[in-house]
């Protein structure tokens, strides 16, 4: 079949982000309601690197969680978007690029999950997500979750990114949205 996509979270998007240093919130950051005003804000294309060679064209937004706390593996993103015609949806897909694993909530409920298993804590550890494939997208059919979006602007994509360990050389979270 031939899709007809429209992008409602380009590549390069304004995102509220936080790096969590317990698991106090829970996945309460993660619902449409949250109130994310005293987050950053930035660009997506989230994270570091020690020694900038392979994501320098990808991260407009430098966060290193371990320099909030020395044992933090974790950001947390928001990124609200707006659907007009949810009837007319028939296809979700998330577009991602990351190092290393990340979990994906729309409105609260998660969609996607690569490379992180169990409960997601503020300190977690995703496995090992090579950086040739970190920066190219990989495509989530997350089309089984179309019944989560409210019509209008009522939506949030949020991001749980995770890494390997506090002591890992380099991260990044860049997600794209589109619907068909």
């Amino acid at each position: 079949p031939v899709y007809d996509d429209t992008v409602v979270i380009p590549e390069f998007t304004r995102a509220s982000h936080f790096v969590p240093t317990d698991n106090n919130l829970a996945t309460t950051w993660t619902e449409w309601g949250f109130n994310d005003g005293g987050w950053s804000t930035g660009d997506t294309g989230m994270g570091y690197e020690n020694s900038p060679d392979v994501y320098d064209s990808l991260i407009n937004t430098r966060v290193r969680p371990q320099d909030t706390n020395g044992s933090a593996t974790s950001i947390f993103l928001r990124i609200p978007f707006t659907v007009d015609d949810v009837g007319g949806i028939d296809r979700l897909l998330l577009r991602m690029k990351y190092d290393d694993g990340f979990v994906a909530y729309i409105n609260g409920q998660e969609v996607a999950r690569r490379n992180v298993t169990g409960t997601p804590g503020w300190n977690s550890r995703a496995s090992s997500h090579a950086d040739n494939l970190a920066v190219q997208f990989e495509d989530v059919d997350i089309t089984a979750s179309i019944g989560l979006l409210n019509q209008g602007s009522q939506n949030v994509l949020a991001i749980h990114a995770i890494n390997t360990s506090s002591g890992s050389s380099d991260m990044l979270i860049l997600p794209e949205l589109t619907v068909g």
